[in-house]
């Protein structure tokens, strides 16, 4: 979780998730959202997909916001 910035006009921050890119996470693995939060309950107020995230909030991070391609499985054996 990365905290990014506050929301104009209101008590609210928007937060990044990201799940790393590792097996042992199953099939949450590689997934990015946005999520707008209230302060001080912490109470969601809307989800962003990482495209969202990265379309409306990448002015306010300090690092350029990569999406990750979604995880690929092996077949079985």
């Amino acid at each position: 979780m990365s905290a990014i910035d506050w929301v104009p006009g209101r008590s609210a921050i928007v937060v990044m998730a990201e799940v790393p890119c590792a097996s042992e996470y199953g099939g949450i693995m590689c997934q990015v959202l946005g999520y707008e939060l209230e302060v001080p309950t912490g109470k969601i107020l809307s989800r962003m997909t990482a495209k969202e995230l990265k379309k409306r909030w990448q002015p306010s991070m300090n690092w350029k916001m990569n999406i990750p391609d979604p995880p690929e499985y092996a077949r079985p054996k």
